[in-house]
């Protein structure tokens, strides 16, 4: 998906950026999570509309699947799937409680396709 740069984009939603909408005329906007969607659709004037969408915490099964809001989703099987191995890792070394050393995970996000984010291409 290519967007010619007009303005930059919304990310996260403060009260402010709500009310600059009209000013600032954003050709997407990025949420921290699903239920942004419909403050940025209300806040957007009517020329906007509807303005694209997409979140960074798309949850499966509960919050966005099936409203089509386009996203990021880090599914609770990958999560749990990671913490099992994890846990099995740190019994086979006879390490028992809070790990002593943090560890950092990162887990890949699967994209969620939707209608809030369409995929058009704009040429310059």
């Amino acid at each position: 998906m290519i967007y010619k740069p007009r303005t930059p984009i919304c990310f996260g939603l403060l009260a402010g950026q709500l009310r600059d909408l009209s000013l600032r005329k954003p050709e997407v906007v990025i949420g921290f999570e699903a239920a942004d969607f419909l403050p940025v659709q209300n806040a957007a004037p009517p020329e906007l509309r509807p303005l694209p969408f997409a979140t960074i915490e798309v949850t499966p099964g509960k919050s966005a699947e099936g409203t089509g809001i386009s996203g990021m989703a880090i599914t609770e099987f990958e999560t749990g799937k990671h913490c099992i191995e994890w846990l099995d890792q740190m019994i086979r070394l006879g390490e028992f409680g809070i790990p002593k050393t943090s560890h950092f995970v990162v887990l890949k996000p699967t994209w969620i396709e939707g209608s809030s984010l369409p995929r058009t291409v704009q040429k310059n």
